[in-house]
């Protein structure tokens, strides 16, 4: 595992962890990994993901670019339209400009 990979899409300067019976570890977030089993034996491995916790925790460094958040506040903007009991003239005209919004480039 590592947190690059080279030219040909191997893992740069991989750190190698040899896993024992009952054992547990978590890939650094962001890191390349991969699984072999080099012996004889059958391995059983349960994989856990837990990139939506990373994701929640924004411990990934993941940046959201200025459309994508005027994206999401016209949908919540139109969700909130289409729940309210606002006149329907209203509300429709208000979904039109929001379906609009979110069709552009």
């Amino acid at each position: 595992m590592g947190p690059e990979l080279d030219e040909d899409g191997w893992v740069k300067d991989p750190i190698r962890l040899d896993w024992a019976s009952g054992a547990c570890f978590v890939t650094p977030p962001g890191w390349w990994h991969s699984h072999h089993n080099d012996s004889e034996v059958d391995a059983w491995v349960l994989p856990l993901q837990d990139a939506g916790l990373h994701t929640h925790m924004r411990t990934l460094n993941i940046e959201f670019s200025v459309a994508q958040k005027e994206d999401t506040s016209l949908a919540t903007a139109l969700s909130s339209a289409d729940s309210s009991s606002s006149s329907s003239t209203s509300s429709s005209a208000e979904s039109d400009k929001t379906a609009a919004a979110l069709s552009s480039p």
